[in-house]
């Protein structure tokens, strides 16, 4: 007789399966979370590099280096 789905540890065939399953399962976790992550960081630092750039605008036209119209217009195309 043969055991074919006997192993030292009590795992049998359908309990090593089970666990490939469950192995395989989080490894589609952790890429698809790895993913949203970096998306998000992606997403937080675009929008600090607007805030950034809009700052340095205010500062510029504080400091009278530009026009109204043209801190309209720069600060329009930041924004978009």
């Amino acid at each position: 007789m043969h055991y074919y789905f006997y192993h030292p540890y009590g795992f049998g065939g359908a309990g090593m399966f089970i666990l490939w399953i469950i192995l395989a399962a989080l490894a589609v976790w952790l890429i698809v979370e790895a993913g949203r992550r970096s998306r998000g960081y992606r997403d937080n630092l675009s929008q600090q590099q607007k805030n950034t750039a809009l700052d340095l605008l205010n500062q510029r036209y504080a400091k009278g280096e530009i026009s109204k119209e043209e801190y309209q217009q720069k600060k329009k195309d930041i924004l978009s």
